[in-house]
């Protein structure tokens, strides 16, 4: 065992100095810019939902299960936070939220977001095989290929089922 040096700790590493450090500056808690917008960070996280959906490495039921989850949360985003943004512009409402964002500015926002995000869930779609256009029920388990054969739930079944 090496002697311990008055500089290195028990591990060999540095011993902390001391030092004199200035105190942090005081914290507002009230300054917008320590806070996300809430309906544009989920609009974010959908971006990653529809990333999740674009992936090729992904099954591609899996993909076709992130389309419809985004889809759903979509559907329910402007049904509840749009029209609650669109409700408080009618009432002349101008209450910000903790990002001070003003609902006309978020709904500017909103708009610019989703119009870069809205043609791509088409190629997504579009990048499926041509026989997954004709529906789910059209495929064969034979004809699948190897590695959807061994993640199928229905490769360890002794004989087919239906879901119907």
């Amino acid at each position: 065992m090496r002697p311990l040096s008055a500089t290195l700790d028990v591990y060999g590493m540095p011993l902390a100095t001391k030092r004199k450090v200035a105190p942090p500056a005081a914290i507002s808690f009230h300054d917008p810019a320590l806070y996300a917008n809430r309906e544009l960070s989920l609009l974010e996280f959908q971006r990653r939902v529809l990333e999740e959906a674009q992936d090729p490495t992904n099954p591609l039921l899996e993909r076709a299960k992130f389309l419809s989850i985004l889809g759903s949360n979509l559907d329910e985003f402007f049904m509840v936070r749009v029209a609650g943004l669109l409700n408080q512009i009618e009432s002349g409402t101008q209450e910000t939220g903790a990002d001070g964002m003003p609902p006309t500015r978020q709904l500017d926002a909103i708009r610019t977001v989703i119009q870069q995000c809205s043609p791509t869930p088409m190629p997504a779609c579009a990048a499926w095989s041509p026989s997954w256009r004709r529906g789910p029920f059209h495929h064969r388990f034979r004809d699948a290929d190897p590695r959807a054969k061994r993640t199928s739930p229905t490769a360890t079944l002794s004989k087919p089922c239906s879901p119907f």
